[in-house]
């Protein structure tokens, strides 16, 4: 009896019926860039809140809580009258900035936060050493500008002088004279007024006479008086005028 060599079976080969095209599926890539710009928007919005968290603790407004107290008052034949606890807090209206029209050091502070002011009240004052200083130099400075608006002046008036021509400067002195010598007649016959009036008399022992003499001032007599004393004014100064009109300016005013 010969024994039959049995063969193994053939392996099964693949079903390609179970073969299947996921059309609704990404590609590879397109998921691979989905997840980066999720990461990216994740991160994104945790550095924004971080931000807004910190910047709205820097702003915040300090609350000031102040807790009231039941309190009942009342007496005998009086109600009573109960009062209402209540947490809160005060936050101003209005902020006003203050600050100065020149810039400075702050030297004196009279207000804190929560003080009271009125108007036109001083609240600060700035150091003012600088602008005392500057202060300090411009009087020196106008005080400089004098000084030579002086000396100009007193150069000018020299040369003014010195330009004038020599009829000029005699014609000056003799004027001047005779201002004078008519100032000297006026105040002469001023003084003679008192005596006008005056009756006295002399005795002639040889013939037993006597002589009066009156003393008459009449105003033709002061006007000649005048005329004369104006006329030796101008006699009495013409010559030095001369004199002097024909030196030098410098020499002349020696």
């Amino acid at each position: 009896m010969s024994a039959l060599a049995s063969t193994p079976p053939p392996p099964p080969g693949p079903d390609l019926s179970r073969l299947r095209i996921d059309r609704d599926a990404p590609p590879p890539a397109l998921r691979r860039a989905l997840a980066r710009n999720l990461g990216l928007a994740a991160g994104a919005l945790i550095v924004l809140a971080g931000v807004f968290s910190v910047v709205r603790r820097g702003g915040a407004v300090p609350v000031q809580v102040v807790t009231a107290t039941a309190t009942t008052a009342g007496g005998r034949g009086a109600a009573c009258a109960t009062s209402v606890t209540a947490n809160g807090y005060v936050i101003a209206r209005t902020r006003a900035a203050v600050s100065a029209k020149l810039p400075g050091r702050l030297a004196d502070l009279r207000v804190s936060e929560g003080s009271f002011v009125r108007r036109g009240e001083v609240i600060a004052r700035l150091e003012n050493t600088d602008y005392r200083a500057q202060v300090q130099a411009a009087s020196a400075a106008q005080s400089t500008a004098r000084a030579t608006l002086m000396e100009t002046e007193a150069d000018r008036d020299e040369l003014a002088r010195q330009a004038r021509p020599p009829r000029s400067i005699l014609a000056s002195f003799v004027a001047e004279s005779a201002l004078i010598a008519a100032a000297g007649g006026v105040i002469g016959g001023l003084m003679a007024l008192p005596i006008n009036g005056i009756v006295t008399s002399t005795t002639n022992w040889a013939s037993f006479s006597e002589i009066a003499f009156a003393f008459r001032v009449s105003p033709l007599l002061l006007l000649a008086g005048l005329i004369f004393a104006v006329a030796m004014g101008v006699v009495g100064g013409f010559f030095p005028a001369w004199r002097a009109a024909r030196l030098p300016v410098v020499q002349a005013m020696r």
